[in-house]
């Protein structure tokens, strides 16, 4: 049983609980902050020592990569402020959508840049960024000056926020399809798995541009999970930028091809319906020589050179390969490799699957898995244990 008195004193006691949790999450906020500026100061420091190659393809690289580390030294700046500053409600909510919409332009432009460097212009990034300006300028005079209307305009531009992610995404996905296009025409060879990368940090930008929005309806308790996702999220983004030049500029070689350097898209039936004889024996003794050779396991070799050291065009490859073999030169070549991958499975013991696949000239080995289940209807584990370890 509670007294009187004890019931008169209750009110004040959970007064002094929900004191105490509300100062253990705002201390809580502010170690994280301090975190991340430190983190994202460090990301940056090491995208300004990212060594490009000083050739013109390079030159946005270049820009994107100044552009992201200028965006990583800021937001380490603002979270800094935010450690001595503390938590504030209503300051802290706007300040989110306008840092999101800042960094959503700044990854994808950087982003887009890796992918598709000729989608992103001066004029483009100018745009968008004279927008974000204007629109964050008049939300700070509103909630100061027009206190009373500000929440309209403040969940206007958490709408508005909504659109530019959506925006964006479609902007980043058509870029990538456009670019697989041309890798595909270009290598004669799947690359999507190798932009697994750049598009996982894209997504992961869009997952924290939603939670951004998160934080508008919550306390300072969510940014013990919002700050280690944003971190993750611009250490990806980092990781690509260091990485670019040696495990993905290969995709400006396709992209910044000359026209006429494109593989022909002649269609088939067009083509030259039959390859003179002298030709046809040329061709088969070349390929045979090709293959001998064990050229089929050269990786990021261009499609036009394959061609070149056959010594054929595209038109009479299409139609030898379709009356040949039945399947495109690009098929024709996986098969080739596939089959080699179920030799050394059964005669090299000692070999795992992913050292097989980068053997025979997968550059990703989640690809070659996908690959062999569908040659062989089985993982290359089970393919190797229904086999006698003799290399048949």
């Amino acid at each position: 049983n509670i007294d009187r008195k004890d019931e008169q004193r209750l009110p004040s006691y959970f007064l002094r609980i929900t004191n105490k949790t509300k100062t253990e999450m705002e201390r809580i906020y502010c170690d994280l902050m301090l975190l991340a500026s430190g983190v994202i100061a460090a990301l940056a420091v090491a995208i300004i020592f990212v060594k490009i190659p000083s050739r013109p393809e390079f030159g946005k690289l270049k820009t994107a990569r100044a552009t992201l580390a200028a965006s990583f030294i800021t937001l380490s700046i603002l979270n800094f402020i935010c450690y001595f500053t503390g938590y504030d409600e209503s300051l802290d909510r706007l300040n989110t959508i306008i840092v999101a919409a800042f960094q959503a332009l700044l990854l994808t432009g950087t982003l887009l840049v890796f992918i598709r460097p000729d989608v992103v212009t001066g004029k483009w990034v100018g745009l968008q960024t004279a927008v974000i300006c204007i629109l964050s300028a008049l939300l700070y005079c509103i909630m100061f000056i027009f206190p009373d209307i500000y929440p309209i305009f403040f969940h206007a531009g958490a709408a508005l926020l909504v659109l530019q992610l959506i925006l964006y995404s479609i902007r980043f996905f058509k870029a990538q399809n456009l670019t697989i296009n041309d890798l595909t025409d270009y290598y004669a060879d799947d690359f999507s798995p190798r932009l697994g990368g750049i598009r996982a940090g894209f997504i992961l930008m869009l997952i924290i541009g939603a939670m951004s929005l998160c934080t508008l309806v919550t306390g300072p308790w969510f940014y013990a999970i919002f700050v280690p996702a944003y971190l993750i999220c611009y250490t990806i983004v980092a990781i690509c930028m260091i990485r670019y030049v040696n495990s993905t500029s290969f995709i400006l070689q396709a992209i910044g091809k000359p026209e006429e350097e494109a593989p022909s898209t002649e269609p088939a039936h067009k083509a030259q319906a039959n390859i003179p004889e002298h030709q046809l024996v040329e061709l088969r003794n070349n390929i045979a020589s090709w293959v001998a050779a064990g050229e089929y396991r050269r990786r990021d070799v261009p499609y036009k050179e394959i061609l070149e050291t056959l010594n054929t065009d595209a038109a009479t490859m299409r139609v030898f390969m379709k009356s040949e073999n039945g399947m495109d030169f690009r098929s024709w070549r996986n098969k080739l490799r596939l089959q080699e991958a179920c030799q050394m499975l059964a005669g090299h013991p000692e070999m795992n699957a992913e050292q097989i696949s980068e053997h025979i000239g997968y550059s990703d080995s989640s690809n070659f898995h996908t690959d062999f289940r569908k040659f062989t209807g089985m993982s290359a584990s089970e393919w190797r244990r229904t086999r006698p370890k003799t290399g048949q």
